[in-house]
């Protein structure tokens, strides 16, 4: 049932540039000492939160979906790897790989969504800048890295004085 992957160095996936590593907390387990699917999902929330910084307030996760592959059990060493699969005008997806001890434990997608809080809708992705905190620089955790695509905003546009 579980999978065996090769794990050298930081990362057992050089196709996954994001690396994030944890720890099962007891408070993630159940009354046996596994896991609970729950904390799957913080596991790869806080990859999100560290792919995208700051720019994660801008964002809402609009799908996830997970594959359990194998369990985990309190005090195990696990690494989540992430990449950017897609990105479209205001949505991009990343896909993850929670790997401890050489086996793949889950696979995910995840799609998060550029939103605007205020109007409560979706924005198109700002344009990347210098800045690795936008939204718009999700492209340098892709496999086959892309530009994102030019949407001038409110937020991005010469002569506005949108928010950050």
């Amino acid at each position: 049932m579980s999978e065996t992957v090769e794990a050298t160095g930081e990362t057992s996936a050089p196709s996954f540039p994001f690396v994030l590593h944890e720890v099962v907390r007891f408070s993630d387990c159940d009354p046996l000492g596994h896991a609970n699917n729950a904390s799957y999902s913080t596991y790869i929330e806080q990859a999100r939160r560290g792919i995208l910084g700051v720019a994660f307030d801008e964002c809402i996760l609009a799908r996830v979906e997970i594959n359990f592959r194998s369990s985990l059990e309190a005090g195990e060493a696990l690494v989540v790897e992430s990449r950017c699969a897609s990105v479209g005008t205001a949505s991009f997806v990343l896909e993850h790989r929670i790997v401890a001890e050489g086996r793949l434990v889950a696979e995910a997608t995840t799609t998060v969504v550029s939103y605007d809080y205020e109007g409560a809708r979706s924005t198109p992705i700002p344009e990347a800048s210098s800045s690795t905190t936008s939204p718009g620089s999700i492209h340098r955790f892709s496999s086959s890295p892309q530009p994102p695509p030019t949407v001038p905003t409110a937020r991005n546009s010469p002569g506005t004085t949108g928010s950050p």
